[in-house]
This record gives structure tokens, sequence and C-alpha cells, in this order.
């Protein structure tokens, strides 16, 4: 009222309007959204609104009766806030306190309605008091809060971040999980991971959950490793406490993998395959059960340089920006050199990185962007090639077309119970990494280039009948000595394939291009000539001097083997980088279930 009458007495004075509002709490928003937009809009040019918001929270010490607020809660009483606790916390830690506790400000804050609040506090403070600011950000809460879940897109707004893992793969969910989880370096609220694709895996990715697919467990990315390698066998055995089985039932050892046995994961509910994907499944899980924040669908544009001398602004594709402290580009080659000239890899690298990001095999293979790997999963109902033919183990390769690389022991088996169960299975019959070695065959039943699995049901597609029709002709002579009808063996439910092309515009899903291949198609590319190893490392992973900012992805690897033994695999040259990176970056020492020995020669040695 006194607002509008001092409008009605002089139409040429400006009106002054103070507001202060809880930040996030629904009265306040229905308030800023109601009357005073109303009154903003009565006024006009002729009013100022300026809005002020304060905080209703407390911190875990020294008060008890502090818990921690449910994801997404939106109220008092389902965020469990403690007005009791509050008052004792006022009392000994605010203002009025002679000597405030230590304890007073240890931690994060416990705020009345939940996460959006908390952060609500830190937005509308730093980002200014305009009314039209304050009425945008209390409008996009609003859908969400009535469904009492604020989406993770709105809790994100103004959002920094202590450390922040770009891209998804192993070495961004396991740095930011180290940093969160294992180590506890840093508050885990503060700890981001943010991914471009639908997606947590990168180039692991293990389809389960389908009922057409018998509930198996199929890698079409990364599926093996080695105990010698100990990052990932260290995590996946130590803290993470993930059952595993020889990859070859007998443990029979693979030559062409340094003679070492090969592992996988198993759910020992099932006695079957679990997928490797199961080890970011879990550190996901633990990451969002600690607070931190992991973003989907996130692509990131530039990093750019913050004000503060170590910091970086991530900018999205969407428009928005992250504030980090700390950055980790878990990207591939294809995904880093999109991002727009003006990043500080390009503007501010040194020139060495900014060489070797632009070095690749391209270079020197005129084809080697149309190159793919290919895996390829057969289905059935009845895995007979186990159950009526005994192969569990063993490897079979049939050029012809469909070509086919037959692997027994690969591909998961599910068996019912009783004394004779049935066994539903997937069968590896093609792993090629190249078209001419069997991968070009397959590359037309693609389904989408937006992602890398294409499921072929038999109804719809030609090719689980082609498959099955060369399985039995290559079979023919067991069949008929174990007094087999081949027409009694059902067709296949289906055909999972795993597309992993090198192409340039495959920026989400490329397949794996570490350098340290190379060696083995011939000749390094000139871009490399003189570099070592531990330059290009060092180079490619820290490319700009004074900036927490680093790169981890097996992509940017140069070296022929990984622990002297085998070549890298798809996850291990990832994690071993990004653990350099967290102890030169953050100054975590190794993990206490990290084998010693392992890590001065192949983290800190690297």
């Amino acid at each position: 009222m006194l607002a509008i009458s001092a409008f009605a007495y002089s139409p040429a004075a400006t009106v002054d309007v103070d507001v202060f509002g809880e930040a996030a709490c629904p009265d306040t928003r229905d308030f800023v959204l109601g009357p005073l937009a109303r009154l903003a809009d009565a006024l006009g040019t002729t009013a100022s609104v300026r809005y002020t918001s304060f905080g209703n929270a407390y911190f875990f010490a020294p008060c008890a009766g502090a818990v921690v607020a449910p994801p997404g809660c939106d109220s008092s009483a389902s965020c469990r806030f403690n007005a009791t606790t509050r008052d004792c916390w006022f009392s000994t830690c605010g203002l009025g306190a002679a000597r405030p506790p230590d304890a007073c400000f240890k931690g994060s804050p416990r705020c009345q309605h939940g996460a959006a609040e908390c952060l609500a506090n830190r937005v509308t403070l730093c980002a200014g008091t305009s009314l039209p600011f304050v009425s945008c950000y209390f409008r996009a809460l609003g859908s969400e809060w009535a469904a009492g879940s604020p989406s993770t897109a709105v809790l994100a707004v103004g959002r920094r971040c202590a450390f922040a893992s770009v891209g998804a793969g192993w070495a961004g969910i396991y740095s930011a999980w180290r940093v969160a989880v294992d180590a506890k370096a840093r508050d885990p609220t503060t700890v981001c991971v943010f991914e471009g694709s639908p997606r947590f895996g990168g180039r692991t990715f293990t389809v389960r959950g389908d009922a057409a697919l018998f509930g198996l467990n199929i890698d079409i990315g990364a599926y093996r490793f080695a105990f010698e390698q100990h990052l990932p066998a260290d995590l996946l055995r130590g803290p993470l406490r993930l059952p595993t089985a020889c990859y070859i039932p007998s443990c029979e050892r693979e030559p062409l993998d340094g003679n070492l046995t090969l592992h996988k994961l198993m759910d020992p509910r099932l006695n079957s395959s679990a997928g490797y994907g199961t080890a970011l499944d879990v550190m996901v899980a633990e990451l969002r059960a600690a607070g931190a924040h992991l973003q989907l669908h996130k692509e990131l544009d530039a990093v750019h340089a913050h004000p503060r001398p170590t910091g970086a602004v991530l900018r999205w594709k969407d428009g928005g920006s992250t504030v980090a402290d700390s950055v980790l580009l878990n990207l591939p080659r294809h995904a880093l050199n999109r991002l727009s000239r003006d990043s500080l890899l390009f503007t501010d690298g040194r020139p060495l990185a900014r060489a070797l990001y632009n070095c690749s095999r391209e270079t020197s293979q005129a084809n080697y962007s149309a190159e793919a790997s290919v895996k390829v999963y057969l289905v059935y109902e009845d895995a007979w090639w186990r159950t009526r033919l005994g192969l569990v183990q063993g490897e079979v390769h049939a050029p012809s077309d469909p070509p086919m690389y037959i692997r027994y022991h690969d591909g998961p088996v599910r068996c019912g119970e009783g004394a004779a169960p049935a066994c539903a299975g997937a069968l590896l019959v093609q792993y090629a990494h190249s078209l001419e070695a069997g991968g070009g065959f397959y590359m037309p039943f693609r389904a989408s280039k937006s992602t890398p699995l294409t499921v072929l049901r038999g109804e719809a597609s030609e090719l689980p009948g082609l498959l099955h029709r060369k399985l039995l002709q290559m079979h023919a002579a067991r069949l008929a000595d174990a007094g087999i009808d081949p027409r009694s063996l059902a067709e296949p439910a289906a055909v999972v394939l795993g597309f992993w092309p090198h192409a340039r515009d495959e920026i989400l899903h490329p397949a794996p291009d570490p350098l340290s291949f190379s060696t083995a198609h011939g000749a390094l590319p000139q871009c490399l000539h003189g570099v070592t190893s531990a330059s290009y490392s060092e180079a490619t992973r820290q490319p700009v001097v004074g900036r927490s900012l680093s790169v981890a992805n097996n992509d940017w690897w140069l070296e022929e083997s990984s622990v002297d033994l085998i070549a890298p695999y798809w996850a291990e040259v990832s994690l071993r980088v990004a653990e350099r990176v967290l102890h030169d970056q953050l100054g975590l020492a190794r993990p206490a279930w990290l084998n010693a020995a392992y890590y001065r020669k192949s983290v800190l040695g690297i």
C-alpha cells in the first residue's frame, strides 16, 4: 500500500520496493510469481524492485539432530529439517554467539527445502537480485517442485564444481569416485560428472535388462581384464568387491595377450556374466549416494579461463556454463578436437600438446577414418552349442560371408533351475577391428549413428536367420554325431551388434584410438617422430601450464604395451593416466588397495 501511495502521489518518482525472501521456499516462490509480479507490472518503469534472499539452514555440527536430506525432497517434513537443531545452531554459531566452536561451518549446510534451496542460496546471492532473474529461477523450479523432484538440469543452475569430470567413461567416473568417495578429497556435493551421451560408461557398454534377450548381460564394448592390470583389477576386487571368473572357463592363458589369464565380472546369483559395465554402475551409484552431481546429455563446447589462476569455465552446447576449480577431460580424440578453437587447450596449450592433439593415424593411413571395430552376438533361448554339443571354449574362424569369428567362451549363458535346466545364451560370432577382417559385412546393419548398439530381432531382419544358417552348416558334422536334427534348433531371438567407428563425426562413441596400436600397423605417423612415450603422456594429459585442466582417455597414449605385457585395453590406460592426474593435480596419494610396485611404475612412471 505504501508503494502504491507513493506512486499515486508523485508519478515521476521512482518507487523502491525491497523484498526479503527465503531462497527457493515454495511460499516465497508463490509470492514472487504472484502478488509481487502483479505489483511490478502495475508500477511499470517507475518501480525498482530489489530482491534479497536469505537462507533457513544449519550445519551438521555442533548441535545434534541433523540428518542428510533425501534426494528430491522439497518441504520441511520430506527433507527432515529439524527446527530445534536450527535454533541450537543459531544460538551456538550465529552472530550473537560469544565463542562459536570451530566445527560450526565445517562440511555442507543443511537447508529447509533440501538441495534446491542450498543451491538457490548461492545462485540468488551470486547471480544478482533483480526481479526478472529471481522470477526466471522460480519459474524454472516450479514444475519440478510441484512433482516433488527438482530435475538435475534445474539443480545445476549456477553450479560450481570443486572437481569436474567431463566424459563419463572409465577415467571420468573413476576420477570423480576417487575424489568424492574413496579418498574423500573434496565435499561430494561439489564433485561433478558431465556426459554428452544418454548413458554413462563410454566404451564400456553392457546391454542389460532386456526381457527379449532373456535377461542376459552382453558386453558390446570393453569386457575383460588381467589381474596383472592392477588398474582396474585391484579396484574391482578391492573397494568395489565385485566377483570375477576366468574369461576362458579352463583359465587357459591367452597367447596373444601376454600369455596372461583374463577375467570377467560375474553375477553369483545367476552364475552368469554381470557385464563389465557393472563396475561403472557401482561407482555411479556410490557417487549419487554421496551427493555428487551427475548429468547426462551435457555436451562440452569449450573450456575457458576463469579469473581464479587455476580454475576453468566449462561452456556447454546448450548455452550454459559451469565453473570448476579442477577439470579432467575424459574425452576421446574426436570429441576433444571438436571443441571450440577458443578453448584453453588451443589458445594457451603448450605447443607440443597442440601438435599432438592433431596427430593421429589419419595422417599416415588414408582410409583410417572409414575403419571400425564391430562385435556381433547371436542370442538364443537355448544355448545349444553348450547344452547340446558341450562347446564351452575355443575359437573358430570362418571368413566367407557372413564372416564369423566365433569364441564359444565369449557371451553370457544363463540357466534356470532343476536337474536339466534350460540355458539361454549369447554367442560371439564376430569381433573385428577392421572392415577387411570381417567388420565390413556388418556395417550396413547399423541402425543408428546415435548409439553403438543395434539389436535386430528375427522377425524384423534377415541377419539373425542368415547367421543361424551358417552356424548350422559349420556345426553340421557335430550335430550329426550327436544325433541332433538341425531343424530342431530354434532360430535366434536376436542379433546384438556393437559398432565403434573411427570416423571423425563419431564424437560420443568412437572406437579406441591409442597411438600405441600404430606400431602394430606399420610405422608411427610422422608427427610422432622424436616423441617419447613420457613426453607424449605429459604433454597430452597436462596441456596448459598453471591450469588445473587435464586430459585422460586411452586415445591419448603412446606405448606399445600397458604393463610391458599386453597391448593397452579399453580401460586400463585411461585409469593409469587418471590416477596420475589425481596425484599431480589434487595431491592424492596411492590408494591403499592399489599394488605399490604397479603404482610406482605404471602410474608415477608414465
